[in-house]
């Protein structure tokens, strides 16, 4: 899927389901294509749900220890909380989050992915503590910069959220053809 011949390659999962449809990897790479290329949330969230069903089957019950095993469930439970979220399921998709955390598992996405939903839920304060939590943990600066602020602007905070989002530009200016400088700020 990381090349241009999207179409080849569900096609290719597809096939594989076909020869095995409890190939939970297959489901998880399809619910990616849907959620990514295609804008198909519902079935984005309906091959999430099979691929953590057989994940399960084959894995028993989290929490995962291993590397594999934990990388594959943070992205399964990462897939079903985007797919909730872009299905306007705000609840549903902190519930996963909410899950997420309850095994300790803790990635950069973490933090500026539960602000938005927090937002969403018109939780703007608890929303606004996750982005400085995600700040002070270093993780991914330029998502929760901007969330930042967009949640003090927001707030009625004008001032300090232009001055978040400026640094934000600055932060994503700083990594040059890897940066994404484009905030409320700038758009």
């Amino acid at each position: 899927l990381q090349s241009e011949r999207l179409l080849d390659a569900r096609t290719k999962l597809m096939r594989a389901l076909e020869r095995d449809p409890k190939a939970y990897r297959a489901h998880m790479l399809l619910a990616g294509y849907y959620m990514a290329h295609v804008g198909h949330f519902r079935l984005a969230l309906q091959y999430t749900k099979q691929a953590i069903a057989l994940f399960t089957a084959k894995n028993g019950n989290p929490p995962y220890y291993s590397y594999v095993a934990r990388a594959e469930h943070t992205q399964l439970l990462y897939l079903l909380s985007q797919a909730r979220l872009n299905l306007d399921d705000y609840q549903g998709a902190l519930t996963v989050l909410d899950e997420y955390s309850s095994y300790d598992y803790n990635d950069d996405w973490y933090s500026g992915t539960r602000a938005w939903v927090l937002m969403k839920l018109n939780r703007l304060k608890d929303a606004v503590t996750e982005s400085r939590k995600g700040l002070r943990e270093s993780a991914e600066p330029g998502r929760n910069l901007n969330m930042l602020g967009i949640l003090l602007s927001m707030t009625g905070d004008r001032a300090a959220s232009i001055d978040v989002l400026k640094e934000a530009i600055r932060y994503e200016m700083s990594m040059g053809k890897f940066g994404s400088p484009a905030t409320p700020l700038n758009n």
